[in-house]
């Protein structure tokens, strides 16, 4: 079975761009059973068919998801949404928005919701995509459970919602009229392109650093010039664009592209041609230079542990979050991203003395230009916005 698995995870991380972790493996390799039984295949027959059809190995990887979404999730996000309207609709009354990784389709929604209160736009259309279909045909029957409108504001329940027995409701027709929803793989497809607003929310904690690097970028050219994009709340920490960032609440904030007269040609038309973002790398080695082994203990270990600490944030799980950032902070106590993300776990978990403590340390330590992963003054701007949202 492990060869089997292994094939599985290759195809996925080949074909999706998504990265199996280990704590998914035994989750996927459940799917994979379960799909078999009920296909009446061996995992190993299943497998060499899935990797041939894409539909069905998007169902698979779908396993490895944390299904933890809901409408009007991250409200200080939220917020930022509508300020951006407001600011887009004083230029325009067309609005395009993509929700890319829309899953069931409850965030593609809620920006549809959220357009429609925020300014009175004369052609409103909201594009939600995936690369697992089974999840699109739910997103388009907008039916919805208890759960996934838990944290829907009453006007919003009561003005785009038809509301059946049992907790349960569906979106209403003058929502569902301004929402289309497509298969993308936002690994391997082309991107389209003129979107006033694209939500890419947790999303790229599921891919590889350079990957997720690449994708970064490929979204920040689909945008209008003077568009807007905003990523998960702990996902935003570690993107270095060189845009102009909007500020909102607390720690939320948007890519913004820059205007046309500030952009360099865009050349590029596909994913496969365009490079990965640059990350802060380590001077060449000379003879005072740390072996490869104490290096991965310290730069790459942080950085890999960086990219965990933002998944488990990302899926509301900030104990674990802190017990990994901890274990990092043993081996590089200086570093302000390190800082910066013990801040935000603790935050999470409603301890704010101990949040601003890391958070002013993380501003200090990047002011003073101490070793990071990442681009320092990202991180004493982060710093800082989640300190006055405090």
């Amino acid at each position: 079975m492990n060869g089997t698995l292994e094939t599985l995870e290759q195809a996925i991380l080949k074909q999706l761009g998504i990265q199996v972790r280990e704590n998914r493996r035994e989750t996927l390799q459940t799917a994979l059973e379960r799909r078999a039984r009920e296909l009446h295949r061996s995992p190993a027959e299943h497998v060499s068919r899935a990797v041939e059809d894409r539909t069905e190995l998007a169902r698979l990887a779908g396993a490895i998801a944390v299904g933890e979404t809901y409408f009007f999730r991250h409200p200080q996000q939220i917020d930022l949404l509508e300020e951006l309207l407001k600011e887009r609709a004083r230029e325009r009354r067309q609005l395009r928005i993509w929700s890319a990784g829309c899953s069931s389709g409850e965030e593609a929604y809620t920006a549809a919701m959220v357009a429609r209160e925020a300014a009175p736009f004369r052609d409103l259309q909201v594009v939600g995509t995936d690369v697992n279909e089974e999840t699109l045909e739910a997103a388009r029957e907008g039916f919805y459970r208890a759960r996934s409108i838990k944290n829907t504001p009453p006007h919003y329940m009561k003005t785009y919602f038809d509301r059946p027995a049992n907790g349960a409701a569906k979106v209403s027709d003058k929502i569902r009229e301004h929402v289309v929803f497509r298969r993308h793989n936002l690994f391997s497809d082309p991107y389209p392109r003129g979107w006033d607003i694209i939500l890419c929310r947790n999303v790229l904690i599921y891919f590889s650093p350079e990957t997720a690097g690449r994708t970064f970028q490929w979204l920040l050219d689909a945008l209008e010039p003077g568009g807007f994009l905003i990523l998960g709340p702990s996902e935003s920490a570690t993107r270095e664009g060189g845009k102009t960032r909007w500020n909102s609440a607390g720690t939320a904030f948007a890519y913004r592209r820059p205007e046309a007269e500030d952009l360099a040609p865009i050349t590029v038309e596909t994913p496969s041609r365009i490079q990965p973002l640059p990350r802060n790398e380590p001077s060449p080695r000379t003879e005072s230079s740390p072996s490869p082994t104490e290096k991965d203990s310290g730069r790459r270990g942080p950085e890999r542990g960086i990219e965990e600490a933002i998944r488990l944030l990302s899926e509301d799980s900030p104990e674990a979050a802190l017990k990994v950032l901890r274990q990092m902070l043993y081996l590089r106590p200086d570093d302000p991203t390190i800082h910066l993300h013990l801040g935000l776990a603790w935050r999470a978990l409603g301890d704010e003395s101990a949040a601003i403590r890391h958070l002013r340390l993380a501003r200090d330590l990047a002011d003073n230009g101490s070793e990071s992963g990442y681009d320092s003054r990202l991180v004493h701007t982060l710093s800082e916005q989640a300190l006055e949202g405090r």
